[in-house]
């Protein structure tokens, strides 16, 4: 009952509009030691999930994993998924369900009656989509709208030209948008970051080591600790479960929702050990000691 209590509590003061917002509280909660003892080793699972509902990607961009490493064209099947948000609903999740940590989800046909699927069975989680935008069309966004999407954000991209990146926008995402009313656009989010990040003025993420980026700094060195573990639970397409959202290798993984619980996958003692080091800053895993950042090298 105070598990529960405490749980409860301080998942509603990550959430306080008012506590996200005030730079001495954010500083507090991310500094202060008994807080994230509390929160990491009191839920029962964490506030979000990633779920990889198909391996493929329609581009291959030269900061992603997906330019240098080829994936087979996989999906998570239905028994997997329905299995899934069934142990989810058990817990009464409240979180965030995420489609694209990996992949561009939208190659999937299935994906509105996925959404559909687990808003009928999670009424208060929220359901964002990570996409490149080039499938949004007017249609395919009112059919995720109806299914019931609350936001989608989608990236910028950029091709070569020459010697040079240049931003390459999401065109299709971008005429739908203008084809929204005020309350609809409100669901779609644009990412504007890699224009600073081709001007070297913000760094890109190397995917633990697999996009080769120029000076590029550990996540060990740079910040000391890593609670991307902690953050989100990252499940793969054949429902095994992955260290975190930037892990693309196949290895390690913790167990499978196909025949475990997602509960006790989530409290498996090798897991929650290796979540709790890397909060303590012992970066044990190789996977982990490589992740970091860096700039991408000049176009050729």
């Amino acid at each position: 009952m105070i598990k529960k209590l405490v749980t409860q509590a301080i998942s509603i003061c990550r959430k306080n509009t008012f506590l996200n917002h005030n730079n001495s509280l954010i500083r507090w909660r991310d500094e202060s030691k008994l807080f994230q003892k509390l929160y990491y080793d009191f839920r029962v699972i964490p506030d979000s999930i990633a779920i990889e509902n198909i391996t493929s990607c329609n581009r291959f961009c030269p900061y992603c994993p997906h330019f240098f490493s080829h994936r087979p064209a996989h999906q998570m099947t239905e028994f997997l998924y329905h299995k899934l948000i069934a142990d989810l609903s058990e817990l009464k999740f409240r979180g965030t369900i995420i489609f694209g940590p990996w992949s561009e989800p939208l190659l999937d046909e299935r994906l509105a009656g996925f959404v559909k699927y687990a808003k009928a069975k999670l009424s208060k989680s929220q359901i964002l989509l990570q996409t490149n935008g080039d499938m949004l069309t007017p249609e395919k966004f009112e059919e995720l709208h109806q299914a019931g999407i609350e936001h989608i954000d989608v990236s910028d991209h950029y091709r070569k030209e020459g010697t040079s990146y240049v931003i390459d926008e999401p065109k299709q995402a971008l005429l739908t948008y203008q084809q929204l009313d005020k309350t609809k656009k409100k669901n779609i989010h644009f990412h504007k970051l890699n224009s600073q990040r081709i001007r070297r003025i913000e760094p890109f993420h190397n995917r633990s080591g697999l996009v080769p980026l120029n000076n590029t700094i550990c996540h060990e060195i740079l910040y000391k600790r890593c609670f991307l573990a902690e953050s989100t639970m990252a499940v793969k397409y054949d429902g095994r479960f992955a260290l975190c959202c930037r892990q693309w290798v196949d290895q390690p993984t913790f167990g499978n929702i196909g025949n475990e619980n997602i509960k006790d996958i989530w409290n498996n003692p090798g897991f929650k050990k290796i979540r709790m080091s890397l909060r303590q800053g012992i970066f044990e895993l190789e996977l982990c000691r490589k992740c970091g950042y860096g700039y991408l090298p000049e176009a050729h």
